[in-house]
């Protein structure tokens, strides 16, 4: 599977981990499992992890476009996103390398062409940066981890 996620409501989290191919499925994938779910709420932060096992030879910037796209239509079309203000969540891309880090600003390009992006994206190297820009610092890096299958 390309993206693994589990939830934490208590902490309002989406904890996931990216490995094999990404592209447009495996994100529509994932968002068909996450609001299957009772106790998923669609403005819950995420942290998602990445790592150098992740096949991204299919993104381009139009199948960026197209995952953004997806998330939008899945996450922002109904009643309570259009009362919502802007950013809806914050999404913490923890990357290993140089090359997932670029991945990661190539998004976060895509994001930023709406005038108010519908997501705070920001790209971290651990998962207590992560956390602590979350505002989840009180959950330890280590369980974090063990949950996204670290």
């Amino acid at each position: 599977m390309a993206i693994r996620a589990e939830i934490l409501a208590p902490h309002r989290l989406v904890i996931a981990s990216l490995s094999g191919r990404v592209d447009t499925d495996s994100v529509r994938h994932v968002i068909i499992q996450l609001k299957s779910r009772a106790d998923f709420l669609w403005n819950f932060d995420r942290i998602v992890f990445v790592d150098g096992s992740t096949d991204f030879s299919r993104l381009d910037m139009a199948e960026l476009a197209a995952i953004k796209g997806a998330v939008a239509q899945a996450y922002f079309a109904g009643p309570d996103a259009a009362s919502a203000e802007r950013p809806y969540y914050r999404l913490a891309l923890v990357c290993g390398s140089v090359m997932e880090g670029i991945i990661a600003k190539m998004f976060t390009m895509v994001l930023e062409t709406d005038a108010v992006p519908m997501i705070d994206l920001k790209v971290c190297r651990s998962a207590a940066e992560a956390l602590a820009w979350l505002g989840r610092d009180t959950l330890a890096a280590e369980d974090v981890l063990k949950i996204a299958g670290r």
